[in-house]
């Protein structure tokens, strides 16, 4: 559905994007949702395309009631991913020189939130969670002449640290079976845990180690950026959905390093919306949920004071299971990743994301006569 989520609220589905929707939940219920994903994806510039196939765990979530007006969250989520491999040759013969770039990683985050109904229609929420990962990117330089020699350059930054965040909700009625849902999430700006290492080796035509040199660990002052959403969904008759949202990340204030200029804020447009023709009908697909979405972005790193915009678009189903509450959903999403400047890599990938939602009765109790 775009990525949508501030205003989103179902006792039927996780929504990790928001954690005022986790009161949301039936009291009797217990949901437990996780998701893969796998990418196709291609990086160009201007002379060639090379080809990237990675695949990713996306999340793990689970929400429970704790009792009528609390509900409670916990999960894994992912963050950011890296994943690129492309290279050039300079020159011919002895002369050539090979030029290989790569990276890797990606960053999650454990978290565990509480959500809170004040009164009808309207739920605060707080969600807090420890942010971990490594991101790499490496570089290769490949000297075919008399000697053959490779040299290899690796940066590594390890991230760890706490990281947190508040939202509300509120619902407010239209007409008999129609409704509106206002959300909204803040983050303020926050520092985590950060270390940078440099790393350097080099090879022979038989890739064994010639010279290597001791890597160099920097302690980093890291800032996560102050983070503001807002978003709505209109819902009807729960056969129709429909939501857009817009996140501001303030990363021009945020330091790196030291560094301010490698910077500029980032925002994102997304829109989404789901239809399900019958909700009660027996027949199949006339209860499978049928989702769209769209979402803009601009990049919020530079490289030479320049960035990338990102459009996407999705499709996707939700597939109901025989005991009528749980869900198999399904997403297939085209993106493309555009640069400023004709100097910098471009991207577009397709990524099919797949996911169970496990919708239980763990809290009701039978009796027997």
């Amino acid at each position: 559905m775009g990525g949508i989520g501030y205003g989103l609220k179902s006792s039927e589905i996780i929504n990790p994007i928001n954690p005022a929707s986790f009161s949301n939940v039936d009291s009797m219920s217990f949901m437990i949702d996780m998701g893969i994903s796998a990418r196709l994806g291609w990086f160009s510039d201007e002379d060639r395309t090379v080809r990237k196939f990675n695949g990713n765990i996306e999340y793990l979530a689970m929400q429970f009631p704790l009792s009528k007006t609390l509900g409670m969250g916990l999960g894994l989520k992912q963050i950011s991913s890296v994943g690129y491999d492309y290279g050039n040759i300079s020159g011919t013969g002895q002369s050539a020189v090979v030029h290989t770039y790569s990276g890797s990683g990606g960053l999650s985050e454990v978290y565990g939130g509480i959500s809170y109904k004040l009164f009808k229609g309207f739920s605060l929420g707080a969600n807090i969670g420890y942010l971990f990962g490594d991101l790499k990117h490496g570089s290769k330089v490949g000297y075919y002449d008399v000697e053959n020699f490779t040299d290899e350059y690796i940066d590594t930054l390890r991230v760890n640290g706490l990281d947190y965040e508040l939202g509300f909700q509120y619902t407010y009625p239209l007409s008999k079976g129609k409704q509106i849902t206002i959300g909204g999430v803040f983050s303020p700006k926050r520092s985590v845990g950060g270390k940078y290492m440099e790393s350097y080796v080099q090879r022979n035509i038989s890739n064994s180690v010639v010279e290597r040199k001791d890597s160099t660990t920097y302690n980093l002052g890291l800032e996560m950026p102050t983070t503001i959403g807002i978003g709505f969904t209109y819902n009807e008759m729960d056969r129709l959905t429909l939501g857009a949202d817009f996140t501001m990340e303030a990363w021009e204030s945020a330091t790196f390093y030291g560094d301010t200029d490698k910077f500029r804020n980032s925002n994102k447009f997304s829109l989404g919306g789901e239809y399900i023709p019958q909700y009660k009908s027996r027949k199949f697909l006339e209860r499978v949920r049928y989702r769209f979405g769209a979402k803009h972005s601009n990049s919020y790193v530079l490289v030479n004071n320049s960035g990338y915009k990102e459009y996407g678009v999705s499709l996707g189903f939700g597939l109901p299971m025989n005991d009528g509450r749980s869900l198999l959903n399904t997403s297939f999403e085209f993106t493309k990743v555009s640069p400023e400047s004709k100097q910098l890599v471009g991207e577009q990938y397709f990524k099919f994301t797949f996911s169970y939602t496990f919708n239980e009765l763990w809290f009701f109790q039978r009796k027997v006569q």
